[in-house]
């Protein structure tokens, strides 16, 4: 008798005929296209921060006299 498909897979692994890695892989590279455009306004808004750095101690103590 002959198989007309694949084998069925072992027991405990996904079976990944008709499986969504097509559809995953459309998702996967709209997201990238995505990031990347997010990290290149991110670099663009990083240009025009300035830090301002001291290295005196702003934080002032009070002493109560008895």
């Amino acid at each position: 008798m002959k198989s007309t498909g694949p084998p069925p897979p072992p027991s405990g692994e996904p079976d990944f005929v008709g499986s969504p890695a097509p559809l995953y892989s459309i998702y996967s590279k709209m997201k990238e296209e995505d990031d990347i455009k997010m990290a290149k306004r991110w670099q663009k808004d990083a240009q025009g921060i300035i830090l301002f750095v001291s290295s005196h101690d702003y934080l002032q103590t009070t002493q109560r006299a008895n």
